[in-house]
């Protein structure tokens, strides 16, 4: 039994392997705390919960489709410093949840947070 052409094709299987593998650099992010008796500034909490299987959201009462790009910039200019804490309903899809968030990005929206669902 020749076991040379058995270690040349893992030779081939690694060496295809190691080129296509990706190697990404990790990031490290600055995460800057306040310290004790420095007054913490905060910002106007707006909830966002997704309605109509992902197609519109309640705001304060206020009801946005979430394709209306004009209605979602003009509730941002209002308040831009805002934090948007997004809530869902059960069973809701990932994809729904990632475009809520990202329409409210493209309307201008600086921090866009996930909400915890009430049980």
């Amino acid at each position: 039994m020749r076991l040379a052409p058995l270690i040349d094709v893992v030779f081939i299987l690694l060496l295809f392997f190691m080129l296509t593998t990706g190697f990404v650099p990790w990031r490290q992010i600055d995460v800057t705390f306040p310290t004790s008796g420095e007054p913490v500034e905060t910002k106007e909490l707006l909830v966002v919960q997704v309605v109509d299987e992902g197609r519109a959201i309640l705001i304060e009462g206020n009801r946005y489709l979430i394709d209306d790009a004009s209605a979602l910039a003009a509730l941002v200019a209002e308040t831009p410093e805002a934090v948007f804490a997004v809530r869902g309903f059960a069973g809701m899809r990932t994809q729904t949840l990632v475009d809520v968030v990202d329409r409210l990005r493209q309307a201008g929206a600086v921090q866009v947070s996930l909400a915890k669902t009430e049980s």
